[in-house]
């Protein structure tokens, strides 16, 4: 597929008409259409630009092989049913602080499945790593819920003995040295944004949480395995997922 081509498939994947692009790039509407129309083609130092406008790499921008065309899903899971699975599994673990967290989404998210998502998944997620800490639950769902809204650790009213590790998470205060809760918190809650990064990123974005990913969430799984054994099994897969992740964006970027 030409160049010219691929822009005009990859603008109307993306959801935006010629003057959408135009204005995202500084150009006028004329310029994008004769690129997509073969008259033109644009300067190679705005290849970038338009790429990252159009959500994808300079490389597959420029690939030239026809590619299939791929539906994308518009969920990846039904925030309902994440909410119901919490709540039975909170309940039934006696985790007072999570729980209550849970009722505390409910009221601020007002049935807002974009605010819900994070704090819902990523609790599922450490669930499913057969994470047992009241803690490390509760910080997930509030942290990721402040992180989607912009309300503090008083907004949420936190459990008086988490406020302080919950406003380090909002403030992005978490390293190696913290307690083991906090550095699997922040790490559970990164590697759900790496790897929903393709859906709601654009190329910087991604280069710099891969970039977080190698520098902070990597050294602190190890330390999480050094500190808490009970925890090898999860933090074996966090690491791998991360890694996996990472790898795969380089190549990708």
């Amino acid at each position: 597929m030409s160049l010219g081509k691929k822009i005009r498939a990859l603008r109307k994947k993306a959801g935006k008409t010629q003057a959408q692009l135009a204005d995202l790039l500084g150009v006028s509407f004329q310029a994008v259409s004769s690129w997509e129309n073969e008259e033109y083609l644009p300067d190679v130092e705005r290849l970038s630009d338009i790429a990252d406008c159009l959500g994808v790499s300079v490389n597959r921008l420029l690939e030239k092989a026809e590619l299939p065309e791929l539906a994308p899903r518009e969920s990846l899971a039904v925030e309902s049913h994440m909410r119901t699975m919490l709540k039975a599994s909170l309940r039934q673990r006696g985790f007072g602080n999570a729980f209550r967290a849970l009722s505390v989404i409910d009221i601020h998210c007002a049935g807002s499945a974009a605010q819900s998502r994070r704090p819902l998944h990523t609790a599922c997620h450490a669930l499913a790593l057969e994470i047992g800490s009241d803690k490390v639950l509760t910080l997930l769902l509030l942290g990721g819920l402040a992180r989607e809204t912009g309300l503090s650790a008083f907004d949420l009213q936190a459990p008086c003995e988490y406020a302080d590790d919950l406003r380090l998470i909002i403030e992005g205060g978490v390293n190696p040295a913290s307690p083991a809760e906090l550095k699997l918190a922040e790490c559970i809650d990164s590697i759900f944004i790496l790897s929903t990064a393709a859906i709601t990123l654009s190329c910087g974005e991604i280069a710099r949480e891969v970039e977080k990913t190698e520098s902070k969430i990597l050294p602190m799984l190890q330390t999480l395995k050094n500190e808490k054994p009970e925890w090898n099994n999860a933090v074996y897969l966090l690491r791998y997922q991360a890694l996996a992740l990472s790898e795969a964006y380089k190549r990708l970027l």
